[in-house]
């Protein structure tokens, strides 16, 4: 069975910007076919540089995650042609379509996931790490800020139904 435990941070963008390469990344395109409390199916376009030469590397994934449970849910990931995950983000899925671009960082042995989001979620800029065991000790590197693992509103499934822009300026 796939397990996922995993932190999220609010980041300095600041900060962090000045390690980044930011010609480097990958981006993510991805919507949910289903946001249910108990499971939600993500449909995810995936586009890297393959090489420094520039050329690009197009994926298609689909993904089915569980309940969380603390920082703990069940998940299940399987590539898919990118044909059909165009194709299902664009005309089967629900709410917005989330558009990042993602950085890995390591710090300390672990990788932190960094993503800068686009579109309706503009300006918003989380990280997550993810654990071995929920109670793992996890150093945080000095660009981390507010822990947001609790806070729902930063599930990408929610910001699909509730995007950043109608919510960072109120008290949503």
């Amino acid at each position: 069975m796939g397990v996922e435990i995993e932190r999220k941070f609010l980041v300095d963008s600041d900060k962090v910007k000045k390690i980044l390469d930011i010609g480097q990344g990958t981006t993510l395109c991805q919507s949910y076919l289903s946001t249910d409390t108990d499971r939600t199916v993500r449909v995810r376009s995936v586009q890297r540089k393959e090489s420094s030469y520039g050329k690009a590397v197009a994926k298609g994934f689909i993904t089915i995650k569980g309940r969380t449970r603390k920082i703990t849910r069940t998940e299940y990931e399987y590539e898919i042609p990118i044909k059909d995950a165009i194709h299902m983000i664009n005309n089967m899925c629900v709410g917005s379509i989330i558009i990042k671009h993602r950085f890995n960082i390591f710090h300390m042995s672990k990788c932190w996931e960094v993503d800068f989001f686009f579109g309706e979620n503009y300006g918003l800029v989380v990280a997550e790490v993810e654990l071995s065991y929920e109670h793992e000790e996890v150093v945080k590197p000095d660009w981390v800020l507010e822990e947001v693992s609790d806070q729902g509103k930063y599930f990408n499934s929610r910001l699909a139904k509730n995007p950043y822009k109608n919510w960072r300026n109120s008290s949503a």
